[in-house]
């Protein structure tokens, strides 16, 4: 039994919507049937609002059903896919609000052709698990993605990179030992400090992490940094 708050509205919202539909009904006319405004009859069908028992009546007459059946979590052969979907380890692993997609947008899109989607991203499951894609790998995959979508250029993190680097009077681009200072400035009571070996010519960059306080560079005179690192690109 469903017992999750969010994927009961979600139900109801799909019945409701799928009911309407087969009676050829504008929320503008379920309205008028019901004395339920249309905004809210169409936060419904989203799956974000949950009506009090009241005004499920109303609408299940319009609708052509009885209470019991529009309440109830069963769907019928055709949206069932939709709820698999919805429920499966895929859809809760991708982060879809990185890419601005609404999740309730996208199960209303999955609602209209549910088979076709479900064999669809099956499908995408299927070569994933054929190639060995692993989690990590997945998520690096939509981390360059999500970087690319943007041309790598974040303004709210080169806005706080600014405003950090004016407050410690540092330079434009701060070499390794401006910030292997900071570091023991502020909170850093050790620093271990090497050189990696590389053959790829590149610029100065360095990799710091912290473990009870203990900090440790990485200097790479001749190489650039890796593509998680998220340098400044100047907007064209």
């Amino acid at each position: 039994m469903v017992q999750d708050g969010g994927l009961i509205k979600l139900i109801f919202g799909l019945k409701v919507k799928q009911l309407r539909q087969r009676k050829n009904l504008s929320l503008q006319e379920v309205a008028a049937l019901t004395g339920i405004s249309k905004s809210y009859l169409n936060e419904i069908e989203n799956g974000k609002k949950y009506p009090k028992h009241d005004k499920i009546i109303p609408i299940a007459a319009a609708l052509g059903c009885t209470y019991n059946d529009l309440v109830s979590t069963k769907l019928d052969k055709t949206l069932a896919p939709v709820m698999e979907m919805v429920q499966s380890d895929f859809f809760k692993e991708v982060p879809l609000e990185l890419f601005g997609i609404n999740k309730n947008n996208l199960i209303g899109i999955i609602s209209e052709a549910p088979k076709q989607v479900t064999a669809f991203v099956n499908t995408l499951i299927e070569i994933s698990k054929n190639y060995n894609l692993s989690k990590e790998n997945f998520y690096f995959a939509v981390l360059r993605s999500f970087q690319e979508l943007h041309d790598n250029y974040f303004e709210e993190i080169e806005e706080k990179a600014a405003a950090y680097t004016s407050k410690n009077h540092l330079s434009g681009n701060p070499k390794s030992d401006e910030l292997a200072a900071l570091l023991q400035k502020i909170s850093v009571t050790k620093l271990r400090r090497w050189t990696l070996k590389v053959t790829a010519p590149a610029e100065n960059c360095v990799h710091c992490s912290f473990l009870k306080k203990t900090a440790s560079t990485e200097r790479a005179a001749e190489r650039k940094p890796k593509d998680i690192y998220i340098r400044k690109r100047n907007r064209v």
